[in-house]
């Protein structure tokens, strides 16, 4: 699996994971894509709008501004895609 800020991507869907289904050993945050394409822009703990997919990893992530999100770079969003 590609990696995100050093770490692999566990697991990812194209589809919102329930919270009962998720693994509890693993953190998850939703993917958003840009207007008007489906490239990868942005990880958070929860989106309303603009959902691509979800991913989960064995470490939290650092979330940038307050922890609110993380604008990907294209490594990173070329290894999302990879997995969706």
């Amino acid at each position: 699996m590609p990696k995100l800020q050093y770490q692999k991507i566990e697991f990812a869907s194209e589809l919102r994971v329930p919270l009962e289904e998720r693994d509890p050993n693993l953190h998850y945050y939703d993917v958003s894509h840009e207007d008007g394409s489906f490239r990868p822009v942005i990880v958070a703990k929860f989106l309303w709008v603009n959902h691509l997919c979800t991913i989960a990893v064995k470490k939290p992530l650092t979330l940038g501004l307050n922890g609110s999100f993380l604008y990907l770079r294209e490594a990173q969003k070329d290894a999302i895609l990879k997995v969706i």
